[in-house]
């Protein structure tokens, strides 16, 4: 295994556990703590089970907790299959992941992620062409 895979597996590694960890606390915060949501001027405070009588809002709170737990759970397996075979899409995706999720500062872990797994498939595809 390359450098570069074993750097991108563990960076997409850390930056997946970060990111289902934000999901758990995030989860927690909201299920204890009334949350204040103000969507299309209209507020609403509440628990997260007490936002389910309003369907925009409790659809748009679990679209914020599935988009981080969705990233967590990819970048796991990706983690998991860049260090036998990296791809170009496996690092386009965690470009793209990074680039969408820079405010919470995990964003930067995957951006370095897929830019050392598109230098892994680089490192492959160099190692695995004939001479002439």
């Amino acid at each position: 295994m390359n450098r570069h895979a074993k750097t991108a597996s563990r960076l997409a590694k850390v930056s997946g556990v970060l990111f289902l960890i934000f999901t758990a606390i995030f989860f927690f915060i909201s299920m204890i703590t009334p949350i204040t949501v103000t969507l299309n001027d209209y507020t609403t405070k509440g628990r997260l089970w007490e936002l389910a009588s309003e369907p925009g809002l409790f659809i748009f709170l679990l679209i914020m907790l599935a988009i981080p737990l969705v990233l967590g759970i990819t970048a796991l397996i990706i983690s998991k299959k860049v260090k036998t075979h990296p791809t170009k899409l496996q690092g386009i995706f965690l470009i793209a992941a990074g680039i969408a999720s820079v405010v919470f500062l995990v964003g930067i872990l995957f951006i370095v992620a897929g830019v050392q797994t598109l230098l892994a498939k680089q490192e492959q595809d160099f190692l695995h062409t004939p001479n002439d």
